[in-house]
């Protein structure tokens, strides 16, 4: 691998991306920010097929993280889980279990006679 098709970003280094190509996968996607579920799951399913691919191109990588930074920044401003302390989070739980039909069963221990 030559220096020229060579660049670095941060601390790895990649192919370089072929301009057309990306150009051309930039096109056919049209990512933007998201704004709604619909266009998550859109971007999801692409960002699967994308990854799904045995040997992805440098272009096909670069619109997998560009989708990844979309989705990731959706996602964290709609479905991240609200901080708790840890009184909070077992209260939490222990509504949930007396909530729901199971119920915890004592540990019996075996009788000493």
């Amino acid at each position: 691998m030559s220096a020229s098709s060579t660049r670095l970003v941060g601390k790895m280094s990649k192919k370089a991306v072929d301009r057309r190509e990306y150009r051309a996968l930039v096109g056919a996607s049209l990512p933007h920010v998201i704004r709604n579920n619909s266009e998550n799951e859109h971007y999801t399913r692409l960002l699967e097929s994308l990854d799904s691919k045995p040997n992805p191109t440098p272009a096909e990588k670069e619109l997998a993280e560009l989708l990844t930074v979309l989705i990731e920044n959706f996602e964290e401003q709609h479905y991240a889980l609200k901080r708790a302390m840890p009184r909070e989070g077992l209260t939490e739980l222990t509504t949930r279990c007396a909530s729901s039909a199971v119920s915890i069963i004592p540990m019996r221990l075996p009788s000493a006679s």
